[in-house]
């Protein structure tokens, strides 16, 4: 909603009382709506100058035509007139919209000015240019790595296993192991390189204490050999629970 206000006048600069003018929507002969404030309240369409020659209304933004008559002027239509009805953003706890842009402060700024897009874009740059040149990423893979996990052997205690975890849990099958004897198994473990050490033992499932030997041998890209010896004087037959860390390792 827009005010649109005027003053006519005659040649000698006169002020003209009576003149009646009509308001038409543009390039029709429809008359327009007006009103007689910002709130709405209508006002009746043509409206007359008072005794300053002065007239007013309020409408919505749009292109106007304006017939004028009677009070002492020849009929006159004034054409094409555009109410604009702009729009501006309060003082206080203004709203924007569209792309408004503001000057763009010194990186060193620490005062109360906006900072736009340009300013943040520019201080993470410099903050990236000042940090560790090689930062340290790690995979998923590797991330779910570091988790754990835990498989079951099938079969017997020669069957082959695969946990692709940096630590983890095995449970062994059943199967009797001699007294004085060892039995063997592969482990199959993506995170296992040639230089790490893999360190395992019996978390639970022996009958007697100190009764099992347990260590990894053979270790190679992908895999270790988990070996169990049996140290007492007796054949056992028991499912164990093996729990094992890979510590990363390296050569010179």
């Amino acid at each position: 909603m827009e005010k649109f206000q005027d003053v006519i006048i005659d040649p000698a600069g006169n002020a003209l009382a009576g003149v009646s003018v009509r308001v038409k929507d543009f390039n029709t002969t429809v008359d327009a709506t007006i009103y007689s404030d910002n709130a709405k309240t209508p006002v009746t369409n043509p409206l007359t100058t008072d005794a300053n020659g002065h007239f007013f209304f309020y409408a919505e933004q749009g292109r106007y035509s304006l017939e004028l008559s009677g009070g002492g002027v020849l009929p006159k239509t004034v054409s094409d007139l555009w109410v604009d009805d702009v729009i501006y953003a309060r003082l206080a706890s203004p709203v924007f919209t569209g792309t408004p842009t503001v000057p763009t402060p010194a990186l060193t700024d620490s005062s109360l000015k906006i900072a736009n897009t340009a300013f943040t874009a520019g201080l993470m740059s410099a903050h990236v240019g000042a940090a560790d040149p090689h930062p340290i990423y790690i995979t998923k893979a590797e991330l779910d790595a570091r988790s754990g996990g835990t498989v079951t052997q099938l079969v017997d205690k020669t069957t082959a296993v695969t946990l692709n975890k940096n630590t983890g849990e095995i449970v062994t099958a059943a199967g009797a192991i001699g007294a004085g004897a060892s039995t063997a198994f592969v482990l199959n473990n993506l995170t296992i390189d040639p230089h790490d050490n893999v360190v395992i033992n019996v978390k639970s499932g022996s009958s007697a204490a100190g009764v099992y030997l347990v260590w990894c041998e053979t270790i190679a890209k992908g895999s270790c050999n988990v070996v169990i010896h049996n140290l007492g004087n007796t054949t056992y037959n028991e499912v164990l629970k093996l729990q094992f860390t890979v510590l990363k390792g390296a050569i010179a």
